[in-house]
């Protein structure tokens, strides 16, 4: 595999470029080379569930084009989760690109504070209840005519 570079992300991100790009890191546990890694359990049906009530995630990997599953010791939900969690501080930081992403926020008042929350800290996104439940200008979210967003300013 060639090393991973400008070349390489342009001609990737370019149209008929690839649909992913793979980075293979060696990794060692944060409390040293000979501490315990547990992958995280998912819940299953209750007609599936064993004494503990999960099981671990497993996935198709190739080692030396030999097909083996793998658990997941990291999911791509709690990956995005993270993701989700940078850009939002950098948003809140005042970054003068990221800033200027589209998002969906509320604004929520208690005892005179005033706090905000966007589809990037809410759970469920844009289908949640916060939203859904939400109003503007006196108007339930839901009966607005047009869009009711407005760019960061």
């Amino acid at each position: 595999m060639p090393d991973l570079d400008l070349d390489l992300l342009l001609a990737a991100s370019s149209p008929g470029g690839a649909t992913c790009l793979t980075s293979v890191t060696e990794l060692v546990p944060a409390a040293g080379p000979h501490a315990s890694v547990a992958p995280a359990k998912f819940a299953l049906p209750r007609s599936a569930r064993g004494a503990d009530g999960g099981a671990y995630a497993y996935e198709q990997r190739y080692l030396d084009g030999v097909p083996s599953q793998a658990v997941i010791i990291d999911s791509k939900q709690s990956q995005l989760n993270r993701g989700e969690q940078a850009l939002a501080q950098a948003i809140n930081e005042g970054h003068p690109l990221l800033s200027r992403l589209p998002r969906v926020v509320v604004t929520y008042e208690q005892d005179g504070v005033v706090t905000d929350y966007s589809d990037l800290d809410l759970p469920h996104r844009v289908f949640d209840g916060h939203i859904r439940a939400g109003t503007v200008d006196g108007m339930r979210i839901r009966e607005t005519p047009v869009p009711c967003w407005t760019p960061a300013r």
